[in-house]
């Protein structure tokens, strides 16, 4: 007799003593979860075929958030930075204009004069 286990959506299995010449295939796994842990607090990962707890859903959703906001939020630092580059690029055009005005306005002996 060997052990298997059925893997339950979403989370979870159930231990099953089958013959050794059961073939196992989905939704059963020879893989046997952690025994330190409640059957019903584990969850079957297909990819890397282990058991995962189920802390590690909640935490892979955080992980998934967290991509996401720093995707938003490295788009908008640079929007902001471009923004910003044009804003700085206007204020010295206007800063030029300025000075251009002054020098028409006042001409330079009267500059000194004031001074």
């Amino acid at each position: 007799m060997k052990t298997i286990y059925e893997i339950l959506y979403p989370f979870g299995c159930k231990k099953t003593e089958v013959t050794e010449e059961f073939e196992t295939r989905f939704p059963y796994t020879e893989v046997a979860p952690d025994t330190n842990r409640d059957f019903m607090l584990q969850f079957w990962d297909p990819k890397r075929t282990i058991w995962r707890p189920i802390e590690y859903m909640a935490n892979e959703e955080k992980i998934c958030l967290l991509e996401e906001f720093y995707r938003k939020a490295t788009n908008d630092v640079q929007d902001l930075s471009e923004k910003n580059e044009s804003v700085n690029d206007q204020l010295t055009d206007t800063q030029l204009a300025l000075a251009e005005v002054y020098e028409m306005l006042v001409p330079a002996d009267s500059a000194k004069e004031v001074k």
